[in-house]
């Protein structure tokens, strides 16, 4: 009977070993190389900002217009680079790229960028920008953990103004959370963004020597069963 009892125990276990969660995560966290500020409906992936503004020898204001290439494709309108939404600014980056014969553009500036140890950052679009100053900016009831700047306040986004001859590319006021036309001639503040996936957690028995070891559980929950 103890040994018939000890297999029913153990094959209940493994029945009711394999339960699945994401890891906690939370916004302002630093998570693989920048701060959290967006976790989609699902739960299962996110947006990172990095953790400092590009520079620091990017030069900034009013003083710079003309010397370098802006928000790039002066007067030229891109062929793409028109998404404004959470989940366009990948897109509108590599837009830009194909688009624009300019160097040292913003957009390009992105995805050579290389912070934290990761390669896949790249411009974000204007509502993924003002997504961040919200949660972890200026607009944020955590505080401004990003650092965004209040020192000429305007950083670039990726969406182009679809307007004007290719003139105008849409920033974000960091201040006052508006979203201006800007002449792409302007070279404005620089925050990269990433895509992130959150790792699922899965629980059960982590004890190779147990009767109802799991080998795909990476958490374990204390449902081991003695061989």
């Amino acid at each position: 009977m103890k040994i018939f009892t000890k297999k029913i125990i153990g094959l209940l276990a493994l029945v009711f070993a394999m339960a699945f969660s994401l890891k906690s995560q939370d916004i302002g966290d630093i998570y693989e190389g920048g701060y959290l500020f967006y976790i989609d409906d699902s739960g299962m992936t996110g947006l990172v900002a990095a953790l400092e503004d590009f520079g620091p020898d990017y030069c900034i204001g009013p003083d710079c217009w003309g010397d370098v290439s802006g928000w790039g494709c002066w007067q030229q309108e891109v062929n793409g680079a028109d998404g404004t939404a959470i989940g366009t600014g990948y897109q509108n980056t590599l837009d830009i790229v194909a688009g624009c014969s300019d160097e040292s553009m913003p957009a390009s500036l992105a995805l050579e960028y290389e912070g934290g140890g990761y390669s896949d950052w790249y411009l974000p679009s204007i509502d993924e920008l003002s997504e961040l100053n919200n949660a972890i900016g200026h607009g944020s009831p955590l505080g401004n953990i990003a650092g965004i700047t209040t020192n000429w306040q305007y950083y670039w986004s990726s969406s182009e103004n679809p307007c004007c001859g290719g003139a105008y590319a849409i920033a974000l006021n960091a201040n006052n959370g508006g979203t201006p036309n800007i002449y792409k001639l302007n070279d404005l503040h620089l925050r990269f963004i990433r895509s992130v996936t959150f790792e699922q957690e899965v629980f059960g028995c982590t004890d190779a020597t147990a009767f109802n070891y799991n080998s795909e559980a990476n958490t374990d929950d204390g449902s081991c069963v003695a061989v």
